[in-house]
């Protein structure tokens, strides 16, 4: 392949790459380059702006410049009551940004891996511990924004929750565990108060998940 053929081929590329190949037109002029006393081949890039080729096609393309246009298999509610007007739809459409945020979202938050399920029943139930998980983490940040607290993050409720309320206790040669309230911390007891749940330590609630209170 010549030099000037590979060269057009870079170029012609890069045009590929940002949409702009259709709007330009140039020509390769050979120069020589000295380069630390060495004469290297080179190319100018001439720019033939005008000619008619472009011309027409940046005349097309102004036709539905800043236009864009939703292709779907959704049936229209002319044809079928249970369709979308194409207002809905474009608000459809634009919803799906607040769709795949809330997917970010579920992911770092209960750290979801691949779930390799088929049936619609395991589907359903791997959808709705995303859409409840989801709906938990933006309870406890919705309550953190409006609640009077120096706890401003989310991951900061979940890593002192995490230290554990409720503590197992074993004892040797015995086949039960027992289930026994711990002190609670000071930031434990304001998280509890926050979120107006200081009844989860209450000895009926305890006592009927067999947690022992005294």
């Amino acid at each position: 392949m010549s030099t000037k053929l590979s060269t057009r081929n870079r170029i012609n590329e890069k045009l590929e790459k940002i949409k702009a190949i259709r709007f330009v037109d140039y020509k390769l002029e050979p120069i020589f380059v000295n380069v630390k006393s060495k004469e290297i081949k080179s190319f100018r890039i001439l720019l033939l702006n005008d000619t008619e080729k472009v011309k027409e096609n940046i005349k097309e393309a102004r036709r539905t410049d800043g236009l864009w246009t939703i292709v779907t298999n959704i049936c229209s509610k002319e044809d079928d009551l249970k369709g979308f007007t194409a207002a809905e739809l474009i608000s459809s459409y634009r919803d799906k940004n607040q769709i795949e945020e809330a997917f970010k979202n579920v992911k770092s938050f209960i750290n979801v891996q691949p779930f390799h399920v088929w049936t619609s029943t395991h589907v359903r139930a791997h959808y709705t511990i995303c859409v409840l998980s989801y709906l938990l983490n933006i309870t406890v940040i919705n309550i953190l924004r409006k609640g009077d607290t120096d706890i401003k993050s989310q991951q900061t409720v979940y890593d002192i929750l995490k230290k554990g309320i409720v503590g197992k206790i074993s004892i040797k040669n015995a086949s039960d565990d027992n289930l026994k309230l711990i002190l609670l911390k000071p930031d434990q007891e304001k998280i509890l108060k926050l979120f107006q749940n200081e009844g989860i330590i209450e000895k009926k609630y305890l006592k009927s998940m067999n947690i022992n209170y005294s």
